[in-house]
C-alpha cells in the first residue's frame, strides 16, 4: 500500500457541531487504482446488523471504486495487512474503543495507523457508522429509495478522522417513511422507526410498538365486539347527558371514549395488554424483527365524548384537562406491569383535549407521551412563539415528565388542497433545536402521500438529517440535495424556495393540518407566474437528461395542482389588473396535461402497486376535472353593503366555505345563486335550536369564543326567506381564526386571509345570510322540514 503525506482536514465534533481544523496528518489509501488495500473485517459473532453494515460498505465502495472488497471474521483473519475493522473488534479493544460502552446507536469513526475503525453501539451503532462514512467521507447520497449518487473515484483516500457520535433525538419517526424494504432507507436515513412499516434487525431494528397498534388504541381493544362489551358492561362506556354510551358515525367508528376511572375497565385493559405483549413478543422473534418497547393505550380519534361520572368529572376539573384522566388510566395500567414487564413503556397521545398537561398528575417513570401539534402553522416556527399553546405544552410536559416525544405534522389532508407549495423546510432546524433543549425524547413525524406532498423527497431527506442532529445548517442541507438531485437545476429550485418565502413573509398566512386553498394568500398571480418561469428555466438546464427532467415535473407538480386548484383566484387577480380570460397567463389545459403524466410517472417510478402508502385517495383525473371545471364568478356586494367601500367588505360564498357532512346546492332566492342546507331533523336538535350560537375558534390557542349575547333568538327573525344577521361585532382575528356556525361546527369559514399586517388591530363586524323552514323555527309552512340555509357571510371592516 502507497502511504501519502498531504494537507486534510482533521474532523472533530463537539456539541453536534463538525469543526475543520487544517493541518498536515497522515492520510492512507482504501483503494488504488482498482485494488483494495484494506480488508473488511468484523469482529466474530457479528450481529445481523453488522452483517448487513460489511455487505453495505463493500457493495457500495465497490459502485464508487469498482473495486471489490474481502469480507471476513476476525477471527479467520491470519494476514497483517492493514484493516476496516468494523464493529465489536478485538483490533478496537485493543486501542482503548470499549464499545461496551457506547449508547445503541453511537458510533465512531477513527482512523489508527493505516486502519479505520467504524464501531459503535449495539443494535445500530456499526451501521451508522458505515452508513456516515460512505455519505460523509465517500461522497454517496441516498436521495429516495428509488435514487442515490455515488461518485466514481479511482482511488479512494481518507484524512485522519476522530469521530463519536449519537442522534441528538432517541425515538426518530416519520409515518409513512416510504415503503416495504424492512427498513433500509429509514436505517440509511438514521431513523429507528417508520409508521406502520417494519424494520428488520439486519438494518438494527428499531423501537417499535407491540399490538393492537402504535394509536388510537382504546377502540382497539375491543375489537369488533364493542356492542357486546357495551351490553355486558355499560359502565365501562362514558356517561353522557345522564346516560351510559356507546355511539358510532355511518363508519361504525365511536364518537365516544371510555370512563377511565373505572377498575374493572383498568384490569381488563392490563389482562388484554400482557396477552399482547406476549403476542408481540412471539411475533418479533418470528419474524426477525426488534422486541417491542411502546405499547399504545390511547384515546379514540375524536375530540371529545368525555365521561361526565363524578368519578371522571373530579379528575378533569381538578387536573384542569381530559389528560388527567387519560393520564390517570394509563398510569394505573403502568402500575400493573411494570413489575413482569419493567422494560416496556404504556404510550399515549397528548391529543386535542388531552394536549394540555394535567396540574398535579404526572406520568410514571414508564409512561411514554406523544404530544401532538395540532395547532401550530405547518409555515411558522412553533419555537419562535412563545404565547402560543403548544410551544407552552412543550415546556409544561417536558417539566413532568423525561419520556416526552412530539408528534408534529408536515402535511395538509384537507382535499383537494393537499400538498400545495408550502415554504416550511426553514422552520424544522429552529424546532428541532427548541426540542432538543427541552430534553425531548424524540420526534413522530406525520407526512404521507408520496405523489402529491409538496417536494417531499427533500422535506424528508433534510428532516431526517435534522432529527439526528439538529444543530446541522439547514441551507447547507438544502444546497447538497438541490444540486446532487436536480444538477444544473438546483440553483432554480433554491431561487423557488426563496420566492415561496419572501411570498409568505410578505402575506403571513395560517396554513394548518385541514387548511383550504383560500388559506394560501401567498400564492397569488404574481408569484405563480414566477415559479412557472423559474421551472420552464430549470427545464431548459437539463433539457438532454431525462432523470432530473422527470425529478423537476415531480418538484413542479405541487405547484401546478395549485395553479389549477386556485384558478378562480388567479382569475379574479387577473380580472382586476384588466385582463381578460382570453389573454389569462396560465395555460391550464397544459398544467392539467403535466400533472396527469407526472403522477403516472411517478406512480410506475415508485412501484406504488407494490409499496405501501399509494396516494389511493387521490383520485388524479376526479382532480383534474373538476379543477378544469372551475371558474371565476364574481359576486354582486348585496345591496345592504353596496354604500361602503369596497377595501371594507370581505365576502365568503359558499365556494370559500369548509363543510362537514354538507354540500352546496342551487338556490335561486339568495343574493348569490347556492346555498348550504342542514337538514335538522323532527326532533329538536340542540345544535340547530333557537337561540342559535356562531363563534370563533383560534387553531394555535385553540380558544374558542361565542359570538352574541346568546345568540340569535325567534324574536330577531323578520320573516320567511334569506336574511341579514349581524352576528359579530367588533371582533380581533387572529390568522388562525375560523367563524363555525351553531353547534355541529358543520359550517366553518377561515378568515385569516383578510388580515392585514399593517393594521393589527382592525375589527370586523360579521354577518350572515340564514333562512329557517319547517315548525322549529318562526314563519314555518305546512309540511316544511326543519332546515338551515346559509348562504353567505361578510365580513366588514370597522
Amino acid at each position: 500500500m502507497a502511504g501519502k503525506k498531504n494537507e486534510y482536514m482533521t474532523i472533530l465534533v463537539l456539541g453536534g457541531i463538525f469543526l475543520l481544523l487544517p493541518q498536515v496528518v497522515q492520510a492512507f489509501d482504501i483503494t488504488s487504482n482498482g485494488v483494495a488495500n484494506l480488508d473488511i473485517v468484523t469482529g466474530n459473532n457479528p450481529t445481523p446488523a453488522e452483517k448487513t453494515a460489511a455487505a453495505e460498505l463493500a457493495t457500495y465502495l465497490e459502485k464508487a471504486t469498482d473495486t471489490k472488497f474481502t469480507i471476513c471474521e476476525e477471527k479467520t483473519r491470519n494476514c497483517e495487512k492493514p484493516a476496516i475493522y468494523l464493529g465489536n473488534t478485538e483490533f478496537a479493544k485493543k486501542q482503548g474503543l470499549n464499545l461496551k460502552e457506547f449508547g445503541p446507536e453511537e458510533w465512531t469513526i477513527k482512523t489508527i495507523g493505516d486502519n479505520l475503525v467504524l464501531a459503535g453501539g449495539r443494535p445500530r451503532g456499526t451501521i451508522y457508522a458505515v452508513y456516515h462514512f460512505l455519505e460523509d467521507i465517500v461522497g454517496i447520497h441516498w436521495w429516495n429509495p428509488f435514487e442515490e449518487t455515488v461518485p466514481e473515484k479511482t482511488s479512494l483516500a481518507i484524512p485522519a478522522i476522530n469521530r463519536r457520535e449519537k442522534p441528538t433525538f432517541r425515538y426518530r419517526d416519520i409515518y409513512q417513511f416510504y415503503c416495504k424494504d424492512d427498513g433500509k432507507y429509514a436505517a440509511r436515513s438514521r431513523l429507528n422507526h417508520q409508521g406502520d412499516e417494519k424494520m428488520s434487525v439486519k438494518y438494527g431494528g428499531s423501537l417499535t410498538y407491540g399490538l393492537p397498534y402504535h394509536c388510537h388504541t382504546m377502540e382497539l381493544y375491543f375489537k369488533s365486539k364493542r356492542k357486546e362489551y357495551f351490553k355486558n358492561h355499560p359502565d365501562w362506556f362514558p356517561l353522557i347527558d345522564g346516560k351510559r354510551q356507546c355511539i358510532e358515525n355511518s363508519q361504525g367508528y365511536p364518537q365516544v371514549q371510555l370512563c377511565l376511572t373505572n377498575k374493572e375497565l383498568q384490569d381488563f385493559f392490563v389482562e388484554k395488554l400482557k396477552g399482547f405483549i406476549k403476542e408481540s413478543r412471539k411475533r418479533a422473534i418470528l419474524t426477525g424483527l426488534s422486541i417491542p418497547i411502546f405499547y399504545s393505550i390511547d384515546m379514540n380519534d375524536i375530540s371529545g365524548g368525555w365521561c361526565q361520572c363524578e368519578n371522571c368529572e373530579k379528575i378533569f376539573n381538578r387536573e384542569n384537562s381530559q389528560a388527567g384522566g387519560m393520564l390517570y388510566f394509563a398510569n394505573s395500567i403502568a402500575d400493573q406491569i411494570k413489575t413482569d414487564y419493567p422494560d416496556i413503556y404504556i404510550a399515549t397521545i397528548a391529543y386535542y383535549a388531552t394536549e394540555k398537561p394535567p396540574k398535579t398528575i404526572k406520568p410514571r417513570d414508564n409512561v411514554f407521551i406523544r404530544l401532538c401539534n395540532t395547532g401550530n402553522s405547518l409555515v411558522v416556527p412553533f419555537a419562535s412563539d412563545k404565547k402560543s399553546m403548544f410551544y407552552k405544552n412543550v415546556c409544561d410536559w417536558s417539566k413532568i415528565t423525561k419520556n416526552l416525544a412530539v408528534w408534529d405534522y408536515g402535511i395538509t389532508y384537507r382535499k383537494p388542497a393537499t400538498g400545495l407549495p408550502t415554504p416550511s423546510l426553514r422552520i424544522y432546524e429552529k424546532n428541532y433545536r427548541f426540542l432538543a433543549n427541552q430534553g425531548i425524547m424524540g420526534i413522530f413525524t406525520e407526512f404521507e402521500h408520496p405523489i402529491t406532498s409538496d417536494l417531499r423527497d427533500m422535506k424528508l431527506w433534510v428532516v431526517s438529517k435534522l432529527k439526528e442532529n439538529p444543530y446541522q445548517n439547514t441551507q447547507d442541507l438544502i444546497k447538497a440535495f438541490t444540486d446532487g438531485f436536480y444538477g444544473p437545476a438546483g440553483e432554480n429550485i433554491r431561487q423557488y424556495l426563496k420566492l415561496l418565502e419572501k411570498g409568505f413573509d410578505a402575506k403571513p398566512s395560517y396554513i394548518g393540518t385541514h387548511s383550504e386553498a383560500v388559506n394560501y394568500r401567498y400564492l397569488d398571480l404574481n408569484l405563480i407566474r414566477k415559479a412557472q418561469l423559474l421551472f420552464d428555466e430549470a427545464n431548459k438546464k437539463v433539457a438532454n437528461n431525462p432523470v432530473f427532467l422527470r425529478r423537476l415535473r415531480h418538484a413542479r407538480l405541487s405547484l401546478d395542482r395549485a395553479s389549477l386548484l386556485l384558478y378562480p383566484k388567479l382569475a379574479q387577480e387577473w380580472s382586476q389588473a384588466g385582463g381578460t380570460c382570453k389573454n389569462f397567463p396560465l395555460d391550464r389545459k397544459q398544467i392539467a396535461a403535466r400533472i396527469d403524466k407526472t403522477f403516472k410517472e411517478q406512480w410506475a417510478f415508485r412501484q406504488l402497486d407494490q409499496f405501501n402508502n399509494p396516494d389511493i385517495d387521490d383520485n388524479i383525473s376526479e382532480f383534474i376535472e373538476n379543477a378544469l371545471a372551475l371558474r371565476y364568478t364574481e359576486y354582486p356586494i348585496p345591496k345592504k353593503f353596496r354604500k361602503l367601500p369596497t377595501n371594507r367588505v370581505f365576502d365568503f360564498p359558499v365556494d370559500k366555505m369548509r363543510l362537514h357532512r354538507l354540500t352546496p346546492s342551487d338556490a335561486p332566492d339568495t343574493f348569490s345563486g347556492q346555498a348550504v342546507k342542514i337538514e335538522v331533523g323532527e326532533n329538536k336538535n340542540r345544535w340547530y335550536s333557537l337561540p342559535l350560537t356562531a363563534g370563533l375558534y383560534d387553531q394555535v390557542s385553540k380558544q374558542s369564543n361565542t359570538l352574541g349575547r346568546g345568540g340569535l333568538t325567534a324574536k330577531e327573525i323578520p320573516g320567511p326567506g334569506f336574511h341579514w344577521y349581524k352576528i359579530g361585532r367588533n371582533c380581533k382575528l387572529t390568522p388562525s381564526t375560523y367563524l363555525y356556525l351553531f353547534g355541529s361546527w358543520f359550517v366553518q369559514i377561515d378568515l385569516g386571509a383578510i388580515l392585514n399586517p399593517k393594521k393589527p388591530d382592525e375589527r370586523f363586524d360579521i354577518w350572515v345570510s340564514l333562512k329557517f323552514e319547517g315548525s322549529q323555527y318562526p314563519y314555518s309552512k305546512s309540511g316544511d322540514k326543519n332546515a338551515v340555509y346559509v348562504e353567505r357571510v361578510i365580513l366588514v371592516s370597522k
